[in-house]
């Protein structure tokens, strides 16, 4: 089923990021990697994380968590993070909606409503800031706050359109931990993320990884 904008959004703001992980390890899905690609299912794009970090693929929803051991309760303890990844209708994309849509204040107001229904206390919320993701422009903001099980955290949130495609990151670790992991994070985003599908005029762009010449 299509899943239309405004349940997009929806769906980002009120997904629980760590019980999507323990519902991943009660099935024996994560799986210890070395350094490797992620690739979209539905063949967009393609990144790569470090060996130390747990990835597992599926429609719609790329997890990530920044650890070799998977969670095993909803305490928040590692780096986690969710690549949402929607494609858009022909209607809904050449629609003046859609095109006329304010994405920092889409994104700003989608992790509010996440702050208010994850029951976030002491939440600071920053401002939109423009950022690239694998070289396309999108917005990003960071927050802090205390989650539901008492955890303080940060974390960062990316939106982005592309062509017929809506991708949006939730990403958050514990505030001791924030420092390194959104530094691995951002070089994910800045310099491993890899589109399969270029821009119109946009030739130069690198659809794939890029191998050291031996």
């Amino acid at each position: 089923m299509r899943v239309a904008r405004s349940s997009f959004v929806r769906i980002i703001a009120v997904a629980a990021v760590v019980a999507l992980a323990m519902s991943l390890t009660s099935c024996g899905l994560f799986k210890k990697v070395q350094p490797i690609t992620v690739a979209d299912p539905g063949g967009f794009f393609h990144f790569k994380i470090p060996g130390s970090w747990l990835a597992k693929p599926s429609p719609g929803a790329i997890q990530i968590y920044g650890s070799t051991t998977p969670p095993k309760t909803e305490k928040l303890e590692a780096l986690t993070a969710v690549v949402f990844v929607r494609q858009v209708e022909s209607k809904e994309l050449n629609s003046d909606e859609y095109k006329k849509a304010d994405i920092a204040k889409l994104l700003s107001t989608t992790v509010k409503s996440r702050a208010e229904s994850r029951k976030w206390s002491s939440a600071k919320i920053g401002s939109p800031k423009k950022f690239k993701l694998g070289g396309r422009s999108g917005y990003m903001l960071e927050a802090t706050a205390t989650d539901a099980q008492g955890v303080k955290f940060s974390g960062a949130y990316y939106y982005v359109r592309t062509l017929d495609r809506e991708i949006f990151i939730v990403s958050s670790a514990p505030v001791a931990q924030w420092a390194e992991a959104s530094k691995q994070l951002n070089e994910v985003i800045s310099n491993q993320w890899f589109w399969h599908v270029p821009l119109p005029k946009a030739s130069t762009e690198t659809t794939k990884t890029p191998t050291k010449k031996k």
